[in-house]
């Protein structure tokens, strides 16, 4: 189903609300729509009327919750026919088979709209986080598992090397079906998660699992690696250790090898993972090191451009999380 969705809120107000246009669309696509279109205007009744009725769509509406009542009781005739309201925030009519919906925008609107949009029956959808560094590559792939299964679609979300990715196709809900042994095959090297999870959050989760602790040091990133590790779960459960300084060690692989070894030693943790870099005249090199008891392992990555510093961190947290997927990494 198609929306067209609009967004009367005062602009100035909008970092108040946990809205995030990426977070709707990719809602969106996992409860198998789209928005077709989003129209972003400051609250004002009369103006929100005049382009809330230049076209006859299935509709979306977002709004704070006190001003609902307000926008749609004055014209309730011009709204078609009340569906009904949802936990007393949401507000559903329906014309000429259009749905059309008001949403509280200061309130969980996920869980509200949930209620409202249910799958066709026998449609299934399957989302997965993947790490890509090659995205025309990625879409290869997606294009060949569209065409080997009718009526399958896809929607895709990059983030900086971590994209997200919708696919909607006919299928039984909970049951692991052909698509997704497909999906498995083609990209088994890089999927994350597959039940929502978020890089940081599956690597936590391994932390916890292997009973083991990290120590962080951190000279290339100004604290942006451990403020995504914190940010969404109780990192300090698994945390021995975190630094973030100007200069950890000489920014090499032998630096950095040398240094993870021997903080290894007396740091308290099972792991030790540093990254630094060193600015070059057409790049920033990253070097970071993954050390165990067992070995240390360095890497090395190039980037050039805006958002070197978040595409390094995730490039880390994707071969932290590799690592300790790893039945060889020893603690």
């Amino acid at each position: 189903m198609e929306f067209n969705v609009y967004l009367f809120v005062e602009q100035t107000k909008l970092s108040q609300f946990d809205f995030d246009p990426m977070t709707m669309h990719k809602f969106f696509a996992i409860n198998d729509c789209c928005c077709k279109k989003l129209v972003f205007l400051d609250y004002d009744k009369t103006k929100c009327w005049e382009e809330f009725e230049k076209e006859d769509e299935c509709k979306i509406v977002f709004m704070e919750n006190s001003h609902i009542d307000e926008f749609t009781f004055s014209r309730l005739s011009s709204l078609g026919k009340y569906i009904g309201t949802i936990d007393e925030q949401a507000l559903v009519f329906e014309k000429d088979e259009n749905k059309i919906i008001f949403l509280p925008v200061d309130n969980d609107w996920q869980k509200l709209l949930k209620i409202i949009l249910k799958l066709k029956e026998g449609q299934k959808t399957y989302s997965f986080q993947i790490f890509a560094s090659d995205m025309q590559e990625v879409k290869k792939e997606l294009e060949d598992i569209k065409s080997s299964f009718e009526g399958l679609k896809f929607s895709y979300f990059y983030n900086n090397l971590l994209c997200d990715i919708v696919l909607s196709y006919q299928g039984k809900l909970g049951e692991i079906d052909e698509v997704q042994l497909r999906v498995a095959s083609k990209f088994k090297d890089f999927i994350i998660s597959e039940n929502g999870l978020e890089i940081e959050q599956a690597i936590f989760g391994l932390l916890r699992l292997k009973n083991c602790k990290i120590a962080i040091y951190d000279s290339a990133t100004g604290g942006q690696l451990e403020q995504r590790l914190f940010a969404k779960q109780n990192f300090d459960e698994v945390l021995a250790h975190a630094s973030i300084e100007s200069e950890i060690c000489q920014p090499s692989a032998e630096g950095v090898y040398n240094f993870s070894l021997n903080k290894l030693k007396n740091c308290g943790a099972e792991i030790v993972f540093a990254i630094t870099k060193e600015r070059r005249a057409e790049c920033e090199e990253y070097i970071f090191a993954i050390a165990d008891k067992k070995a240390v392992h360095v890497y090395k990555n190039k980037f050039m451009g805006h958002g070197n510093k978040i595409m390094a961190t995730n490039s880390a947290l994707f071969q932290l999380f590799k690592k300790l997927k790893q039945n060889d990494f020893a603690f």
